[in-house]
């Protein structure tokens, strides 16, 4: 008897593997399961296929295409939406200059926020709070000004002067951008107009603006290379500088060039051309001497703090 039991149920169960078990093709392919196949097996598994339905257990299972792989680790993980395109990389401190994460909007995250002036080359003082003006020295009238701000994205700075009637005469400003200031060292400046300044220290960059654009270009943002020669980034009249009048101009500088100092060191002039003692005009700070070595004194700006004047180095 129990011979005769044993021998139906090996039947039955061999005619059951035979049909398909679960382990196998599941269960009836078009009736029980969406896939048609075992979460197991070869002909559409999680683990090893991209699954034969986008929307099933291998399209969203955790190690396939809808998983570690497009959904998951990969492409809507670590790397399209984690370490990689959406974490590390394109939203996080790679894609962004100076390795900063772009994924805040913002160039330098670090820097205190400060600010946005408005910039059109018309009144744009008033845009500058005023603990961020400057009485300029040497001036042409009598009510000459600097503005000087920040944000996290650029460097603002605008000059009212009678000086620029002359279009040709510029505004320079130099600047020493690092993320920590160790010892000035004077060097020499951009020479222009047969004039040459002298600056208290080593600058990094050479803002350099004026009404009359010319051809080629003028304005621009200059690195130290070949004596101030190299134009590392053009400055555009209607978007990084303006000037309206005969008055004013203003530049907005990126810090995606400047890089994401910490400090600066600071000082600014306005070349007037070789005029017996009147050859460098508008400067700040009044103890910045351009036309003597090793240069007088200038601006220490900790950038992480408030842009209020009152709160900068006189060195």
């Amino acid at each position: 008897m129990r011979s005769t039991v044993a021998i139906a149920f090996w039947l039955l169960t061999t005619a059951g593997c035979a049909k398909g078990s679960p382990i196998d093709a599941g269960f009836d392919a078009a009736r029980d399961r969406p896939d048609a196949q075992s979460i197991f097996r070869d002909a559409g598994p999680a683990v090893d296929d991209a699954g034969a339905d986008d929307g099933g257990v291998d399209a969203g299972a955790p190690e396939d295409a809808g998983g570690m792989d497009a959904g998951g680790m990969d492409a809507g993980g670590m790397d399209a939406g984690g370490t990689d395109a959406g974490g590390t990389d394109a939203g996080g401190p790679d894609a962004g200059p100076m390795g900063v994460d772009a994924g805040t909007g913002e160039t330098c995250p670090s820097l205190n926020m400060g600010h946005t002036p408005t910039l059109d080359g018309s009144g744009d003082l008033a845009e500058f709070g005023a603990a961020q003006l400057i009485t300029a020295d040497g001036p042409v009238g009598s009510a000459d000004t600097y503005g000087i701000t920040w944000d996290r994205d650029y460097l603002y700075i605008a000059l009212s002067s009678p000086v620029f009637a002359d279009g040709l005469r510029p505004l320079h400003i130099y600047v020493e951008a690092r993320a920590t200031l160790s010892a000035a060292a004077p060097t020499a400046g951009k020479e222009y107009d047969g004039l040459t300044a002298e600056l208290p220290f080593s600058a990094t960059h050479l803002i350099a603006v004026r009404r009359s654009t010319g051809s080629p270009p003028y304005n621009g943002i200059y690195g130290p290379g070949g004596g101030w020669t190299t134009r590392l980034m053009g400055l555009v009249d209607g978007t990084d500088v303006f000037s309206e009048g005969t008055d004013m101009v203003s530049v907005r500088v990126p810090w995606s060039t400047l890089g994401c100092a910490n400090a600066i060191r600071l000082t600014a002039h306005v070349v007037n051309g070789p005029i017996a003692g009147n050859e460098w005009k508008d400067f700040i700070p009044s103890t910045t001497t351009p036309w003597m070595a090793p240069g007088g004194g200038y601006h220490e700006i900790d950038l992480t703090a408030d842009p209020a004047v009152t709160g900068w180095t006189l060195r």
